[in-house]
């Protein structure tokens, strides 16, 4: 505003000559001094600014909306001296103060006439008044700009703060009391507007394991001059969550050097600190997994290997022209046993792989509890036999009837009482009891070697064996128990292991589904001719020279007509002449697979009469699916099970199905 406004008295007199008659006496003064020629110059000239407004009586009957509405509109620091020049008396003077009160809070009313003195008298106490608020006015702008770069430098500080999830702290160390930003408040647990605090509220909020430390850093900082630096953990003060605080921060020292404030900024680590714990976690659960995995590689080595040495050394007394009938007996038992071993363990790791891979598929059906555990008894017998353990069976009176897989359940079963027995010290006991509880409920039970409590938690990881007792496994894998969880959780069920320690036993307990009970007997399959008919024409095509010619030696010594071909062209070729009522395939034959092979034989005179058997030695579900799609009738696993080769080829003849599935 200029300085000559600042000065300025404004004159509204709409009578006469009045108003150029007060301007006159005030310019000859040395006042500025300006008459306004009506209400909306005057306001004009309001706005533009003045030290002073006089009015006479009159301008206030005519113009009053006008001009008291310009002076409510002043800002909180002016208030405008108004004079007001009246001849009403008294009576009109308080009628004047009233009108003008609600809008001028600075008004003086002189009675005319009145003398010039008296007039320029008034005229310098409303102009000194309004220089002070003028000057008040300065202070406050400087003030203003003031707070207004701080309030910038303030924001610029709170973004950047809030901008890294950073909280602030600023301790007043003489007198204990504390300022934090919102963001620390809330980091403690506290309303975000409690910023005006005491360092005591920081510390109850430390987890009582942590103060020290903090201490200790704090205490280690005063005295090097050094940045404090500390990660802690604290309960929220509204949940009681337990958090992660990392703090940053630095002394301030007074010319004496004694500490005097402490501020830093904090930032909440929580998360941080659990992703390091996982990492840790995932880190050990990795190396455990990669010991375990060298364990299992070389206990499958030893393994795989155990049984080629008795292989071996009956194929060579089998070659001797001095054999006897006793050792010719006991070299083929020594193969069909070690064979049986072998194809053991590389079922168990299929069986496992796919159940790890999602690949495995259930084929439930309504099965009764006595058949499954004739079938796992008939799998764990020469275990439990081997060691002349005692076998208990305590079973409910009523049969039951199970919605599920019977072969996986019977693998179930039989894997826990081969397990107890391998664990029980010969002549021990082994229970399984099954009973009814909304489930089905079966233990198997033993007075083994028991296992360490530690111990438990492992039992169902893949390749794990309880330490130190690794040397029981009896040619385990470690995949056993593995393999009887997953086959639970896919049926639907759980297994968990109890035991009270070393040298007191352990139980394993199976939770199934029921589905229904029942009082009738058990209905027995019907039985499946065990010898093969003479004559059947067999044609098997397989690269593996050695597998082809053996097994037809089987199974000309059985009575069949056998011819082998060694790819699967040569096949197609055999078949011409042959025309054989049976084809094993190996799958992976060069020049012509299996599948290509089978489509060829098809189409041979007398083709759709052939039955189809695959052999591989892959037996994933995606394997079977492929197979029987091409036409095959059954699909076996290398190595060929020779009892279940009998019961196809019987079925084969018996039946005469030569696309339908065979159920040996």
């Amino acid at each position: 505003m200029k300085a000559e406004h600042v000065e300025r008295v404004l004159i509204v007199a709409p009578l006469g000559r009045d108003a150029v008659a007060i301007a006159a006496v005030l310019q000859g003064a040395g006042y500025a001094a300006k008459a306004c020629e009506g209400p909306e110059d005057a306001c004009v000239q309001l706005a533009a600014g003045a030290g002073a407004l006089l009015l006479t009586e009159e301008s206030l009957d005519r113009h009053v909306p006008q001009l008291l509405s310009q002076l409510r509109a002043q800002p909180a620091w002016s208030e405008l001296p108004v004079i007001i020049l009246t001849s009403g008396g008294e009576a009109r003077f308080s009628q004047l103060l009233d009108l003008t009160a609600a809008a001028a809070g600075s008004v003086t009313v002189l009675e005319r006439p009145l003398g010039a003195a008296t007039l320029l008298r008034s005229i310098e106490v409303a102009l000194r008044s309004r220089r002070r608020q003028y000057h008040v006015r300065d202070l406050l702008d400087a003030q203003r700009d003031r707070e207004a770069a701080l309030a910038a430098s303030e924001e610029r500080w709170r973004l950047a703060l809030e901008g890294a999830d950073l909280g602030s702290w600023d301790v007043d160390l003489l007198s204990g009391t504390a300022v934090w930003n919102r963001r620390h408040a809330e980091l403690l647990g506290y309303p975000a507007d409690s910023r005006h605090t005491t360092m005591e509220r920081w510390r109850e909020r430390v987890d009582p394991e942590d103060v020290e430390a903090v201490e200790v850093a704090m205490d280690q900082a005063r005295r090097e001059h050094s940045a404090f630096a500390v990660e802690h953990q604290l309960h929220r003060a509204d949940t009681g969550e337990l958090r992660w605080l990392a703090l940053y921060g630095r002394f301030q020292y007074d010319a004496a050097g004694t500490a005097v404030r402490f501020s830093g900024v904090s930032r909440d680590v929580t998360e941080h600190k659990r992703l390091e714990i996982e990492r840790e976690g995932y880190l050990a659960a990795l190396q455990e997994a990669d010991r375990r995995k060298d364990t299992f590689l070389a206990t499958l080595s030893h393994e795989l290997r155990n049984p080629l040495a008795p292989i071996r050394n009956a194929a060579e007394v089998l070659t001797s022209a001095k054999i006897t009938p006793m050792q010719l007996r006991w070299a083929q038992s020594v193969i069909r046993r070690q064979v049986t071993h072998m194809a053991w363990l590389l079922d168990d790791l299929l069986d496992l792989a796919r159940i790890t891979q999602g690949k495995l598929r259930l084929r439930r059906q309504p099965c009764t509890l006595r058949n499954v555990v004739e079938s796992a008894l008939e799998t764990s017998r020469p275990f439990l036999d081997r060691k002349d353990h005692e076998l208990t069976i305590r079973l409910p009176e009523k049969n039951l009837t199970l919605n599920a897989d019977p072969l996986r359940l019977a693998q179930v079963l039989s894997n826990l009482l081969t397990n107890s027995a391998k664990y029980t010290d010969a002549g021990g006991k082994i229970e399984l009891a099954a009973r009814v509880d909304d489930e089905l409920i079966i233990s198997v039970k033993d007075n083994g070697i028991g296992i360490p409590p530690e111990q438990l938690h492992r039992l169902f990881m893949m390749f794990s064996q309880v330490a130190p007792y690794s040397a029981r496994a009896e040619g385990g894998l470690g995949i056993g128990l593995a393999l009887v969880k997953g086959l639970m959780d896919l049926h639907g069920g759980s297994v968990e292991a109890r035991s009270g320690g070393p040298g007191k036993g352990s139980e394993f307990i199976v939770r199934l589904p029921l589905i229904e009970t029942v009082s009738e007997t058990d209905s027995k399959p019907a039985e499946l001719p065990s010898a093969m008919p003479e004559k059947l024409r067999v044609l098997i095509a397989d690269d593996n020279q050695d597998a082809a010619e053996s097994l037809a030696m089987l199974l000309a010594l059985e009575g069949c007509e056998v011819r082998t071909a060694y790819d699967g062209e040569a096949a197609v070729s055999v078949a011409q002449l042959f025309r054989p009522q049976v084809a094993l395939l190996d799958m992976m034959m060069p020049k012509l697979d299996g599948c290509a092979t089978a489509r060829a034989l098809r189409q041979q005179r007398g083709g759709d009469e052939l039955c189809l058997i695959a052999l591989t030695g892959r037996g994933q579900e995606q394997d079977k699916r492929q197979t029987d799609a091409a036409g095959f009738a059954a699909h076996l696993t290398k190595p060929v099970d020779p009892s279940r080769l009998r019961r196809l080829l019987a079925q084969a003849r018996t039946n005469g199905m030569p696309e339908g599935k065979l159920l040996g």
